[in-house]
């Protein structure tokens, strides 16, 4: 460990500690959280995102230790993951509210015009959720030397082989020690795949990249995402 990363660590030690060390933390990592709010496509609620992402970033520094990996990697990911939670009760909220303002100021509307409006407005809404998680993801693979445009490429075309790199891909997230080694090395286990489901060396090498990309998106707050994915 170089010196930089020991002393982060001691930082964050301190910080779970004293209030004026954890806050002297949170200006130091805003950076971090600036970052990562930027990459968001809705401008208009920055302020809300900020304050949101700051609060996430409190949390990171409670509860990261060093078999979670590098920090930055580690404080994005929760950021974006309050993120998506922050986002997710504006659209719950929004689209009751909006419910009430139909049926309360447009009763000239039949109930089909009116389940018709509420439809596109939440598949509107839905689209901007959708954007959200990809753009997680995004930004999570590329910490893990990862793309969108590479897994599009490694994606398997055939059941069996998909179902074949699932089997990798459920037995890391089934074992504890071995999933704590992926996300601290981002590095397939092969040794272990090899021996834990009999599969060759050659074929996990072949798929690393769509086994990797898939254990980051399990693990991950990206249920749209995960709704699209299927393991057979």
């Amino acid at each position: 460990m170089d010196n930089k990363n020991h002393d982060l660590l001691n930082k964050i030690e301190l910080a779970k500690k004293d209030r004026q060390a954890l806050n002297a933390l949170l200006k130091e990592q805003r950076g971090i959280v600036v970052r990562v709010v930027d990459q968001y496509p809705i401008p208009n609620r920055r302020d809300e995102h900020m304050q949101v992402g700051m609060i996430a970033m409190q949390e990171a520094i409670i509860k990261y230790d060093a078999s979670r990996g590098k920090f930055s990697s580690f404080a994005s990911q929760v950021v974006r993951s309050r993120l998506i939670d922050y986002e997710r009760t504006v659209f719950r909220q929004t689209r009751n509210e909006s419910l009430e303002l139909v049926a309360g100021e447009e009763q000239e509307l039949s109930y089909s015009e009116i389940q018709q409006a509420m439809q596109r407005y939440q598949r509107d809404q839905e689209r901007e959720l959708m954007q959200l998680e990809i753009s997680a993801y995004g930004q999570e693979l590329e910490a893990w030397g990862l793309s969108f445009t590479e897994l599009v490429k490694v994606s398997p075309k055939q059941d069996r082989l998909r179902h074949r790199y699932f089997r990798a891909v459920r037995f890391v997230l089934e074992s504890p020690e071995l999933l704590e080694w992926t996300n601290s090395h981002h590095k397939l286990p092969i040794q272990a795949l090899m021996e834990g489901i009999d599969e060759k060396k050659r074929n996990l090498e072949r798929g690393r990249k769509y086994i990797l990309s898939m254990i980051v998106l399990m693990q991950g707050e990206y249920p749209r995402l995960k709704s699209r994915i299927t393991e057979v």
